[in-house]
């Protein structure tokens, strides 16, 4: 008979991990679920707006609504599409699902919730982090609160000027940068190919709200161009 031994056994899974894992599953499939829903509603609505824009033009001679069915709208349809999904808010996305990524990928997130005492190389990699977030604010400082700053409006003010039009990617970037300094001060990012995993990251959590916003703005271009 054979008996194995205890101590190259393999232990059993933790009770936390696995009910931590099992959480995070079902909150992926929540995710899916309603965002899935959300995105029947938005074509649904697509297609109930050509389809009455269609009616409406047809039947009713001097109606202002403008057809998405006729030679006009499908020119307007294939011809405007990129320009229309080129906004600042899918920019913002983008440098936001980076700025997460690097943020869950470098290890900095955990130490918020971990309850063990820090390493040394995790302390030294803070400390670099908070040199480098203070730099940061200094120089943000420099370009908005001084006379005549460089971000400033041409009438000095802060709301609208170069610097509010910069505010979500200049936080994302900050955040990228801090986050990764952290993983490879830290040694928790190795290699070019871990910041790089650490950066795409972010991108699988939030795919269902791209789909969501293509599916959206196009509804509401849409709905500017046939009761325009």
């Amino acid at each position: 008979m054979k008996i194995s031994n205890p101590s190259t056994s393999p232990l059993p899974p933790s009770p936390d991990k696995g009910e931590q894992g099992e959480h995070q599953v079902g909150q992926r499939r929540a995710l899916f679920h309603w965002t899935g829903i959300c995105a029947v509603v938005l074509i649904v609505a697509q297609l109930l707006i050509v389809l009455v824009s269609w009616i409406v033009s047809s039947s009713m001679a001097g109606s202002s609504l403008r057809s998405m069915l006729n030679s006009e709208g499908l020119r307007w349809f294939f011809g405007h599409f990129i320009d229309q999904m080129a906004s600042p808010l899918l920019v913002w996305m983008v440098l936001l699902a980076m700025a997460w990524g690097a943020y869950r990928g470098s290890g900095l997130s955990c130490i918020f919730r971990r309850h063990r005492p820090l390493i040394l190389r995790q302390r030294y990699a803070l400390i670099i982090v908070s040199i480098e977030l203070l730099v940061f604010v200094v120089l943000m400082c420099l370009l908005t609160l001084v006379p005549h700053a460089v971000l400033l409006s041409s009438t000095g003010t802060l709301f609208p000027s170069p610097f509010s039009r910069s505010l979500v990617p200049s936080l994302a970037f900050i955040h990228t940068i801090c986050s990764l300094t952290y993983g490879l001060a830290s040694k928790s990012l190795t290699s070019f190919e871990g910041v790089m995993k650490a950066l795409a990251s972010g991108f699988h959590p939030v795919l269902p709200f791209f789909v969501l916003y293509i599916l959206g703005m196009q509804l509401y271009h849409t709905v500017c161009y046939v009761f325009s």
